[in-house]
């Protein structure tokens, strides 16, 4: 047997065959290669066409979501500057800086203790955090922005619930006991036109200004809770401010990824 391989060795090395049998196995070789390489490239291409479809989506969807906040901090702050000045109203009534109609400072009094953070939408973004998919979105620069922008919403609604709650509801407590539960009805039913800049029609109220005024002052501390609520009604602005700004800045970016995706 040993001899029988001897001698195809032989002949093989005398015809010049192995050279050839080599240069074929090479060749073989390569062309195996090749095509694992542009299999695989391929494959690469054809993921990062899927991912990229998929980051669109996200980008798309993350777009409306900050439209969405944009409209409703923007109504927030809106409220916010109208409790502002109805705070400013109530307090320059109690200091005898101004004399205003009964029924706009029942009005003042009745709604300065209101407001609120506005109630953002973030499934989109909790979705893409809680799946593990934030790294979707390739620019890292807007994941970032993304990131701090809910993080001033959170900070902003921290402070609401561990401070602000409080002193909304202890202003509340008092100014509540100054009229009448068909004075707040009335109050309550002229409110949703005066906040919307509809015609204001002023609520038909049982006492006068005088009233009011003497019931106001009784009260322990109110100027002080009602100052507290005209800095909070401030820093509230001054919140949906920042997030409005980010917002844009967010908006900007987004339009950018979606032009470069497209």
């Amino acid at each position: 047997m040993i001899n029988f391989f001897r001698k195809i060795r032989k002949k093989l090395a005398a015809d010049n065959k192995s050279l050839k049998y080599l240069r074929y196995a090479i060749g073989e070789i390569v062309l195996v290669v090749i095509g694992i390489l542009i299999a695989l490239q391929l494959n690469t291409w054809n993921e990062a066409r899927k991912s990229q479809a998929k980051e669109l989506s996200y980008l798309k969807r993350l777009q409306e979501e900050f439209e969405a906040n944009l409209a409703l901090t923007e109504v927030n702050m809106a409220m916010s500057h109208k409790f502002e000045g109805l705070t400013e109203t109530a307090l320059k009534a109690l200091s005898n800086d101004t004399i205003v109609a009964a029924e706009n400072l029942a009005v003042a009094l009745e709604w300065a203790s209101y407001g609120s953070p506005s109630n953002i939408k973030d499934n989109v973004w909790q979705d893409l955090v809680s799946s593990g998919n934030s790294d979707l979105i390739t620019n890292g620069l807007l994941r970032i922005a993304i990131s701090e922008y809910h993080n001033i919403v959170k900070v902003h609604w921290d402070f609401y619930r561990n401070k602000w709650v409080d002193d909304h509801n202890s202003t509340h407590d008092l100014t509540s006991t100054l009229f009448s539960w068909r004075d707040r009805n009335s109050i309550a039913h002229s409110f949703s036109s005066f906040i919307q800049n509809a015609t204001y029609t002023p609520p038909e109220i049982s006492v006068d200004f005088t009233t009011i005024m003497n019931k106001l002052k009784d009260l322990p501390n109110i100027e002080a809770k009602l100052y507290t609520m005209y800095n909070l009604h401030q820093l509230d602005v001054s919140f949906d401010e920042r997030e409005i700004a980010a917002i844009k800045d967010i908006l900007k970016s987004l339009d950018e990824e979606i032009d470069r995706l497209n």
